[in-house]
C-alpha cells in the first residue's frame, strides 16, 4: 500500500469483544492507551482474579464496576443482549451474529442507537445514518465508545506522523506525466491538462447528428462544456439497420403511441419494416405494466425489491362485438 510502512514498533493487547464472562463482576483497574486502535482500552480484573482488556467507553473510570449477562442495568460498560436494552439507549461494540464478538461501533467516539424492536430482529441506527436490522440475541455494550476528541488531536510535527507507520505523500502537480494526470510540465507549473470526458452516441442517423461539415458536433462539444467545464470526446457509432435493432424498434412504437397512433397500426408498421429487412421473425404486445418498489432491511442492511407484472395485452381500443 502506498505511503504506509515503518513507524514505532507496537506491542499488540488481546481484547475481549466477546464479554462472555457472563454474570460475573468486573472492576477497571486502568484506562489505557493502545497503539493498535484510536479508541482507549480498559483493563478488567474479574472477581475470580481473571483480567481482559475491553474497549473502553466514554465516560468510564478506575474503580467502576462492569458486568455482562441477561438481567443486568443498561449502565455505562455492562454488556447484554439487544432484546433487554431499553429503546433509545446509545450503544457501542455491536454483534452481527450471536456469539460472533463485537464487530461494529468499536472505533474512537462511534456509537449507534437502539430505535426499535419487531419480532427476533432488532433496528439500530449506525453511526452512517444507516438502520439495520439485527437479531436481538446479539450482544452489545451501553455507552459509546471513548476518546470522543480523536479527530480534533493535532500531530504537532511530521516525526509523529512517521511514528503512527504514515509517509509523505507526494503531490501530484510535481509527478511525472506517466504517473499522474497533473504531472509534467516546465518549472514551476499548475499542473497538466484536465481530463476529457467522452460521451458515446449510439444513433441510426449519424450524419443527423454530425451535421454539414461536422458543425452540428461542434456545437454539441461547446454546449456540453460549458455545462461540465471540461473538454469532451464524442464518438459517434452508427446502427447500420436500426430496423433489426430491438430497443429502437420498441422506442419507436412508444413515441407512435404517444402521438395518439392506434398501437395496432404501430405495431403492424413496425413488424412489416422488420420482416422487410430481412428478419426471420417478430413479436410485439402492448401490455399493461404494474410496477412498484420497496426496501427491506435484513441483517445485511437494506435491500431494494424491485416487481413488474405484466397484465396482459392493453385491449382498450377493442370494440365489444355484438351477440347474436
Amino acid at each position: 500500500m502506498r505511503y504506509t510502512g515503518g513507524g514505532h514498533k507496537r506491542k499488540y493487547r488481546v481484547i475481549d469483544f466477546k464479554r462472555n464472562k457472563f454474570n460475573v463482576e468486573a472492576t477497571v483497574k486502568s484506562v489505557e492507551y493502545d497503539p493498535n486502535r484510536t479508541a482507549f482500552i480498559a483493563l478488567l480484573e474479574y472477581t475470580d482474579g481473571e483480567k481482559r482488556y475491553i474497549v473502553a467507553p466514554n465516560g468510564i473510570k478506575v474503580g467502576y464496576k462492569v458486568v455482562s449477562g441477561e438481567n443486568v442495568a443498561p449502565e455505562i460498560g455492562n454488556v447484554m443482549k439487544l432484546k433487554y436494552i431499553p429503546l433509545g439507549t446509545v450503544i457501542s461494540c455491536i454483534e452481527l451474529h450471536p456469539g460472533q464478538g463485537a464487530i461494529l461501533a468499536r472505533s474512537a467516539g462511534s456509537s449507534a442507537q437502539l430505535t426499535s424492536r419487531d419480532g427476533k430482529y432488532a433496528i439500530i441506527k449506525l453511526p452512517s445514518g444507516e438502520s439495520r436490522m439485527i437479531l436481538v440475541e446479539c450482544m452489545a455494550m451501553v455507552g459509546s465508545i471513548s476518546n470522543v476528541d480523536h479527530q480534533l488531536v493535532v500531530s504537532g510535527k511530521a516525526g509523529r506522523v512517521r511514528w503512527l507507520g504514515r509517509r509523505p505523500r507526494t503531490r501530484a502537480v510535481v509527478m511525472n506525466p506517466v504517473d499522474h494526470p497533473m504531472g509534467g510540465g516546465e518549472g514551476r507549473s499548475s499542473g497538466g491538462h484536465p481530463r476529457s470526458r467522452n460521451v458515446t452516441i449510439t444513433t441510426a442517423r449519424p450524419g443527423f447528428i454530425i451535421g454539414k461539415g461536422g458543425q452540428e458536433v461542434d456545437k454539441l462539444k461547446e454546449e456540453l462544456k460549458k455545462i461540465t467545464k471540461k473538454d469532451i470526446q464524442i464518438n459517434i457509432f452508427e446502427i447500420k439497420r436500426p430496423e433489426l435493432d430491438v430497443v429502437l424498434v420498441a422506442e419507436s412504437i412508444a413515441k407512435q403511441i404517444e402521438n395518439r397512433i392506434s398501437y395496432r397500426r404501430a405495431i403492424k408498421m413496425a413488424m412489416t419494416s422488420t420482416m422487410r429487412m430481412g428478419a426471420e421473425g417478430i413479436k410485439v404486445q402492448v401490455s399493461d405494466i404494474d410496477y412498484h418498489w420497496d426496501e427491506a432491511h435484513t441483517t445485511y442492511g437494506r435491500l431494494g425489491i424491485k416487481v413488474w407484472i405484466m397484465k396482459g395485452r392493453n385491449d382498450r381500443e377493442r370494440k365489444p362485438r355484438d351477440k347474436k
